[in-house]
């Protein structure tokens, strides 16, 4: 991966996890690794009584590729996803007691300039 698209993608999730924090929701892990499942989670939060994990796909104006950076999560990575939230929230107690678990993506397109131009919030996604 080139330091460009480095660079974009932890925009990407930092723009996301802002935006999350605004919203109200309590970020409890970000870049969240676990032990025994290759991969990593990119943010894990609290939105009310419910854990999400979210993933962010980040791209850029004009980039060739899918349509929908939602595209970007393959079969596979749905279920990597699944199989690292799951070892997260079993190996990791969250600061408060919730009722479920959820993964949601979110898909960003950014201009030049940074700013986003495209939201896209699948909750439940994966």
């Amino acid at each position: 991966m080139t330091a460009s698209r480095r660079h974009t993608g932890a925009l990407g999730e930092e723009l996301v996890a802002r935006e999350l924090e605004r919203r109200g929701w309590a970020i409890v892990a970000r870049n969240a690794r676990v032990a025994g499942v290759r991969g990593e989670l990119d943010i894990v939060a609290l939105d009310g009584q419910d854990l999400v994990v979210v993933e962010v796909k980040t791209c850029r104006v004009g980039d060739l590729g899918p349509a929908s950076p939602l595209e970007q999560v393959t079969y596979r990575k749905r279920a990597k996803l699944r199989a690292l939230a799951a070892t997260w929230a079993r190996t990791n107690p969250p600061p408060a007691p919730y009722r479920g678990l959820r993964i949601d993506v979110v898909g960003l397109r950014l201009d030049a300039d940074d700013r986003v131009v495209e939201w896209e919030h699948v909750r439940g996604a994966v």
